[in-house]
């Protein structure tokens, strides 16, 4: 299996070089959805949280081990081994919102700051990316708009489609956009088209 890594990440995604070095110097001026959306947009790699195995991914998630309450979401944006390292201050299995008892982010932390032991870390960071992976995914499913960033993988508009028992292949055949018939499904599902929902259509259409 080929490997995924951060430079045809950045070369082949909205992750320029440029939105790194801010990730990496200011990584509270970004959310954990909004990050993983634009590393997700990459066409060239899996969908998040669908690969198989670890090299299919050129990024790894994480918890920073804090014994505050989390300030934000993103606590640290690296490079290494040619991946993106995020680490995340909340959602995982330490600090105070975590299940794990208040002394294991302890120890984990400890060993971290004053040993430069990340054994601890690292191993709890197995389940965190999994499960911030999945997380993402569950989130994405139930977002149309996120679903518009890899065009293969949009299941909106057959949803909406089906609906209105229209076949999506179907309309992507037509001259007419496939998202603006799709819009006016409300109309076109009626037997009888009345002229309200005409003129509805056509404002719609051509914004006026």
């Amino acid at each position: 299996m080929k490997r995924a890594t951060l430079p045809a990440l950045m070369r082949d995604s909205t992750l320029s070089p440029e939105l790194l070095e801010r990730l990496q110097a200011e990584p509270w001026r970004f959310g954990f959805l909004s990050l993983l959306r634009r590393i997700g947009a990459n066409a060239t790699i899996d969908p998040v949280g669908t690969a198989r195995r670890p090299q299919a991914e050129p990024f790894r998630l994480g918890q920073q081990p804090s014994l505050a309450f989390a300030p934000r979401e993103v606590a640290s944006v690296q490079e290494a081994g040619g991946r993106l390292q995020v680490r995340l201050f909340g959602l995982g299995m330490l600090g105070p919102n975590g299940p794990l008892p208040i002394h294991v982010t302890e120890i984990a932390k400890d060993r971290e700051d004053s040993r430069r032991d990340t054994t601890t870390v690292d191993f709890f960071d197995i389940f965190h990316h999994r499960y911030f992976t999945l997380f993402y995914r569950a989130w994405a499913s139930g977002q149309a708009a996120a679903g518009l960033d890899r065009k293969d993988d949009e299941r909106f508009s057959f949803y909406v489609a089906s609906l209105a028992g229209q076949d999506v292949n179907e309309i992507q055949q037509r001259p007419l956009p496939s998202h603006a018939r799709l819009a006016a499904s409300a109309h076109l599902v009626r037997e009888s088209r009345n002229p309200d929902g005409l003129r509805a259509t056509l404002e719609h259409y051509f914004g006026v």
